[in-house]
């Protein structure tokens, strides 16, 4: 063979081993750009499993939601019109279970609106009112008139919310899809709209136990940072305590583990009444009670507020009235909290109900969860700049600073009464940013109804 046949024969095979690599690589590369294709086939099918799944969930509790505000307003329904006691018992534990899977549903939906708040809201002040009644009705009290009148309100509202969800759940998987909300930040047109039917009317909450601005209670455990004592001890401490109040019996009754570990107590007063009060496991604050009489009196605001605070103090809280509301077939309800540097500490709200005969209720839980001591840094408290934040044709007729509640935080502002086109308003100011952090309209119906 020839050295020229040589050279074209390895180029030759050096062709067909270029071509072949060629080739390989090719069909390499297909089969990789086959399998990135495969794999993010994959992906989306996932992704897109993981929407219905995800979807069914929300469904889920959105029908939930419905179905519980509707099971609450059956059961108010029933409570209102209901005379025997443990039948109340069992209606009342029926609607506390209801109204907390009510909350918790609207909760884990992923709607970021007012009124989905709103209803979470509701049924959280449902749920506390109910175990407010069940504590009177184990310390021997009945429904009182208010209290029906009350139910009545809770079972129209259940029914108002329980009718607009069920709306909202036969569009849902149609007209939109709730999972949606978590790419869009909580905005669904569909839901925004169906809400914004709610007639703002519908969360004039009527004036329930001891109702004040920032009266809502706390959710959380709470937990009281002294000492644990036994209920032999705490019974010592209480009755004398409550040596002043005409107290002749403090009998234990049991204890109870809710969202404070209590002592339970029945009390008899000297002229035979009776009340029933609890007491936390550690350091024996009593923290709620309910009286069918007690020693003094109270013919006026100022002696409501006198006794009210001379109560609170003698229990261990450091408050002043800040708040008083005279219902015209009621009790006076006197709301009070610390006071630091002239700033009225809400988060630390402690609630008195005072009648003809003296205390005949007391909660302080709000204290219990919320109180520490607090320092204000000196700064510029400009109240005229504040004032120019408020509505046009407000007229302030009273002003404070107030430390108040929102969400997870407290918001040092201006605290202004004011009147419009006849109305009775509490606005708060921000005192750092002068932006309106909320804002109340006083409930008609009340007597007196003035901050202090």
């Amino acid at each position: 063979m020839t050295n020229t046949t040589k050279t074209v024969t390895f180029f030759l095979v050096a062709l067909l081993v270029l071509c072949g690599g060629v080739i390989a690589s090719f069909a390499t590369k297909a089969s990789f750009a086959n399998e990135q294709n495969q794999q993010l086939k994959r992906q989306i099918d996932d992704s897109k499993q993981y929407h219905i799944q995800l979807e069914n969930c929300y469904e889920k509790a959105m029908f939930e939601l419905a179905d519980s505000l509707d099971n609450m307003q059956a059961n108010l329904s029933k409570l209102h019109a209901s005379n025997g006691r443990a039948n109340q018992q069992l209606l009342l534990t029926k609607i506390v279970a209801e109204a907390e899977t009510a909350e918790s549903d609207a909760g884990s939906l992923p709607v970021d609106n007012e009124w989905l708040k709103k209803t979470a809201e509701f049924a959280n002040k449902t749920s506390d009112f109910c175990l407010s009644l069940q504590t009177k009705l184990a310390g021997g009290g009945v429904l009182a008139q208010n209290d029906r009148k009350t139910l009545k309100w809770l079972s129209t509202t259940s029914q108002t919310l329980a009718n607009r969800v069920a709306t909202i759940s036969q569009r849902v998987g149609n007209d939109f899809l709730l999972a949606d909300g978590v790419l869009q930040k909580g905005r669904i047109d569909g839901i925004d709209n169906e809400f914004d039917e709610v007639d703002k009317a519908t969360f004039d909450y009527p004036q329930m136990i001891y109702d004040g601005p920032f009266s809502d209670s706390k959710k959380h455990k709470i937990t009281v940072d002294l000492p644990r004592m036994t209920a032999g001890q705490v019974e010592q401490k209480i009755a004398k305590q409550l040596d002043d109040f005409g107290i002749k019996k403090v009998q234990y009754v049991g204890e109870t583990k809710n969202k404070l570990d209590v002592y339970n107590f029945e009390v008899v007063f000297d002229d035979g009444g009776k009340g029933y009060l609890q007491a936390s496991q550690n350091g024996g604050m009593i923290c709620y009670m309910s009286s069918t009489g007690c020693k003094g009196r109270a013919n006026s605001k100022q002696d409501a507020m006198d006794v009210a605070r001379q109560f609170a103090n003698k229990l261990g809280y450091q408050v002043e009235p800040v708040w008083v509301s005279k219902q015209n077939d009621g009790p006076t309800y006197v709301n009070l909290a610390p006071v630091v540097s002239g700033v009225i500490i809400y988060p630390d709200l402690v609630k008195v109900s005072v009648d003809d005969n003296g205390v005949c209720g007391f909660e302080g839980l709000n204290y219990l969860a919320n109180h520490k001591n607090r320092q204000f840094d000196k700064m510029s408290r400009d109240v005229a700049k504040a004032k120019q934040s408020l509505a046009q044709g407000m007229v302030v007729t009273n002003e404070n600073m107030a430390l108040v509640p929102k969400g997870d935080k407290e918001i040092l502002c201006f605290e202004f009464e004011c009147h419009m086109d006849g109305d009775q308003y509490f606005v708060y100011i921000d005192a750092s940013t002068f932006d309106e952090v909320d804002i109340f309209k006083v409930v008609k119906g009340t007597e007196g109804y003035t901050v202090i």
